[in-house]
């Protein structure tokens, strides 16, 4: 039900490493926390089902809104405050998150969403990435780009954090889901990606995302980073970085994080598809006033329709796109036209006066 994900931290299942459902204060449990200045914080009743979740606020020009940097695991440094142990190193986690941009958010998908870091040394040198961000057409998609920071034998090269000379790129893959147009974003998405290391000197590495439990973006035959294994995933970020920075003001939400050594899920939430738009419709006619044996034009369109029907003083099927028909009455006459779709049913009425 609603309120099993809506206070799922409470019920930790088999795996989890940490969670947050942002119900209760649990901010610290992350070694590094950026309120943005006060625009990303807990926030009640924008959360999943109505719950308090994490609100970022951009400001207009403004590139970062606000990160969570959590860490886990065995770190090279005491910095890296662990949520758990701190002895193990993990070389296979699950993440999942559920996002929500505004609705009438523009500009795509805001860049940095999250990603799993394995850090290896204390100058936030990175020995494998895998980054969750927006890309494809317009920005609208999320994707995977995996990242090693040593060669392929396992040879450390990165020095500090975003090296990116020394990065090697593992190739990209964008999603099939456009979650940022505008008709898909005002609503909430389940997002879970997996980042699986590969064994000493095998391809055998995998990075997978899912969005609402489908399958969007999947590598597997990977060599993340050789033989490395001084240290595994230790730190995942989930972040609100926009490289070039929001053009106006406007908001996401984060709720629901879960860090895992198991397959996810989204809980009780497996859909958040929006609900079909209605239908929208006009219908004018030219002139509104003849006399006997002249004629007026019907003109009419429509949108998010698949049919139209005429009735009143006209009949039948008529085409869903821009179109427009002569009438002649002899009397005054109202034509009324309805359209429908997978989101309801709209009419309209003209009438020609003679």
């Amino acid at each position: 039900n609603a309120t099993s994900i809506k206070n799922e931290c409470d019920n930790p299942k088999n795996g989890w490493i940490c969670s947050d459902d942002f119900e209760t204060t649990k901010l610290s449990n992350n070694f590094q926390y950026d309120d943005n200045g006060g625009d990303f914080l807990r926030t009640a009743n924008v959360g999943v089902n109505g719950s308090t979740a994490m609100r970022a606020l951009w400001q207009t020009g403004e590139v970062s809104a606000g990160n969570l940097k959590l860490a886990f695991g065995k770190t090279p440094s005491s910095y890296f405050k662990p949520v758990d142990s701190g002895t193990q190193n993990y070389r296979d986690i699950y993440w999942r998150m559920y996002v929500k941009n505004q609705q009438g958010w523009i500009g795509g998908g805001g860049d940095k969403l999250s990603r799993a870091v394995v850090f290896a040394n204390s100058n936030w040198a990175e020995a494998a990435i895998s980054h969750v961000w927006s890309m494809g057409t317009s920005n609208n998609y999320l994707g995977l780009d995996p990242a090693s920071g040593t060669d392929t034998s396992g040879i450390l090269k990165t020095t500090q954090y975003n090296d990116n000379a020394n990065i090697r790129w593992l190739g990209a893959k964008t999603g099939t889901t456009s979650l940022f147009d505008s008709n898909h974003v005002g609503q909430w998405y389940c997002v879970e990606a997996h980042m699986k290391l590969n064994d000493a000197d095998q391809s055998n590495g995998v990075n997978e995302l899912w969005i609402n439990e489908n399958l969007e973006s999947q590598t597997t035959g990977m060599n993340w980073f050789g033989n490395y294994n001084d240290y595994g995933i230790n730190s995942i970020f989930f972040e609100n970085y926009w490289n070039a920075g929001s053009s106006v003001q406007q908001e996401r939400n984060f709720d629901n994080i879960v860090v895992s050594t198991q397959r996810i899920g989204c809980g009780s939430i497996t859909s958040t598809t929006p609900p079909a738009p209605a239908p929208t419709l006009t219908l004018t006619a030219s002139p509104t006033s003849i006399t006997s044996g002249q004629s007026s034009t019907l003109t009419w369109s429509s949108i998010n329709a698949t049919s139209c029907t005429a009735s009143g003083g006209w009949t039948g099927t008529k085409s869903t796109s821009s179109s427009s028909q002569s009438v002649s009455p002899t009397t005054t006459t109202t034509y009324t036209l309805t359209c429908t779709g997978a989101g309801g049913s709209t009419s309209k009425s003209a009438t020609v006066t003679v």
